[in-house]
């Protein structure tokens, strides 16, 4: 009888041994932490960042703090994710939005899923970016699927612009009472009409505010500049926002 009793408690003791070598321990989930900003500026708090298997969301964050969703102190927020057999993308989800957003270059973790481990990832979604028109430089802004065309931001040195393109400066010559000379035509061009006009199609809309978005903060002669302080900021937005669509 005592040697039953002691069978049925060691089967008892080494059943759950059996069933956790059967199914494995579950994993532990990966930590991510770093700042977060949408084509180099800080991204707001309230913003949530958050990462997909496939299709499948694995892990969110609700920001705290503009630019940073996650940070290296234990006691402080990350962003934990579950297991994934993949590669793991990093979406936003901008405060008041239904829709998870990528930019225009899709970040990815591309090293494995990692039980327990924690890791330090800076992510800056695009939108916006630079591209070249003949003789000058242009800009481009993501419509959530694909790039839209180029558009004008500022031509080489001797072209001027007008409409989306930039134009070599005329020259010319002459003479007259009796002596040779030369002379060089000027031509002048009122790039915005209207403030927050800023690639001089005669209406402000949305190619405008990607123009402003990717001249933020600069300084000097800009072509967002609209009221000529020597810097873009929150003043030229307050004039493109008050001729909106006109």
């Amino acid at each position: 009888m005592i040697k039953k009793i002691s069978l049925l408690i060691l089967v008892f003791l080494l059943l759950p041994i059996q069933i956790f070598a059967d199914n494995q321990f579950p994993s532990f989930p990966m930590a991510f932490w770093g700042t977060a900003t949408l084509n180099g500026q800080p991204l707001l708090s309230e913003t949530k960042i958050q990462t997909f298997c496939d299709d499948l969301l694995i892990g969110e964050t609700t920001m705290t703090e503009n630019g940073i969703y996650g940070y290296s102190d234990s006691t402080k927020i990350k962003l934990l994710v579950s297991n994934c057999s993949g590669n793991i993308l990093f979406k936003y989800l901008l405060s008041g939005s239904s829709t998870s957003l990528t930019g225009g270059n899709e970040i990815k973790y591309t090293d494995g899923f990692q039980s327990g481990t924690t890791i330090n990832k800076n992510i800056n979604f695009i939108t916006v970016q630079s591209c070249n028109i003949t003789n000058g430089t242009g800009s481009q802004n993501w419509n959530g699927s694909t790039w839209n065309d180029c558009t004008w931001v500022s031509c080489n040195s001797g072209y001027h612009q007008s409409g989306n393109a930039c134009f070599v400066d005329s020259t010319g010559s002459g003479g007259g009472g009796g002596g040779g000379g030369s002379t060089t035509a000027s031509t002048t061009i009122t790039l915005t009409a209207i403030a927050g006009d800023a690639n001089g199609d005669n209406k402000v809309d949305k190619y405008d505010f990607a123009l402003i978005m990717s001249n933020w903060g600069k300084t000097g002669s800009n072509v967002c500049d609209f009221n000529s302080d020597g810097k873009v900021d929150k003043y030229d937005f307050a004039l493109l926002m008050s001729k909106w669509e006109l």
